[in-house]
């Protein structure tokens, strides 16, 4: 919608269709157990991630040590190689073959961004799993609040580092129908639409005048 806003004023006479990226839940599996103070991050090497990461290990790691010594970490993607070596507690994978499995066992995502460049749909992919995330409001860009809502905003380390103890306090299974519930409004076939009519109505309009 923000960026609608923005195309509408470049060219006031143009028919403008705003299309999300469209998401839907993935069920964990049977037996797949979450686990509380498990935290997962997911970022390529953009310099985004990789200062969001860096902010995140230097200023909000230290204190949830602090408060919970057996918290633990995630990092999945090429931004793990960026940041040189890592605190105790955080695991850097890299690419792996299949996110599932990562992201079934956390309890809570986290995406520090501090600067980016539009929609964070990484956090569509972290509620289709179930997960709720602890962001920036720069991670909300794109975001329109909805109820249900399975996002939180913290700018500051002792906000961030508060809001994640708090949370990764349980296993977070009780906040999957939050996620899932939120992602109803990202459906394809809905989103899409508008999207597809566009397309076909211009299509339309070229053969009539072939």
């Amino acid at each position: 919608a923000q960026e609608n806003a923005v195309l509408a004023k470049l060219a006031p006479h143009a028919r403008i269709v705003t299309a999300p990226m469209p998401a839907e839940p993935v069920a964990r599996p049977p037996g797949v157990a979450r686990q509380a103070g498990r935290l997962a991050f997911v970022g390529s090497r953009a310099p985004h991630n990789v200062d969001g990461l860096r902010w995140f290990l230097g200023e909000i790691w230290p204190r949830l040590r602090a408060a919970m010594p057996k918290i633990q970490l995630d990092v999945c993607g090429t931004v793990g190689r960026s940041v040189g070596d890592v605190p105790a507690g955080v695991t850097v994978h890299g690419i792996v073959p299949d996110l599932a499995p990562i992201l079934y066992r956390a309890c809570l995502a986290v995406a520090p961004v501090r600067a980016g460049s539009g929609q964070a749909t990484k956090m569509l992919d972290f509620a289709a799993h179930g997960l709720t995330t602890v962001t920036t409001t720069q991670g909300l860009a794109g975001y329109e609040p909805t109820e249900p809502w399975p996002f939180i905003a913290a700018d500051t380390p002792e906000a961030f580092a508060d809001a994640i103890a708090r949370l990764a306090a349980t296993d977070g299974t009780e906040r999957e129908a939050t996620a899932s519930d939120f992602l109803h409004q990202y459906d394809a076939a809905v989103l899409l639409r508008p999207f597809v009519d566009s397309i076909e109505a211009l299509a339309r309009g070229q053969r009539q005048a072939a």
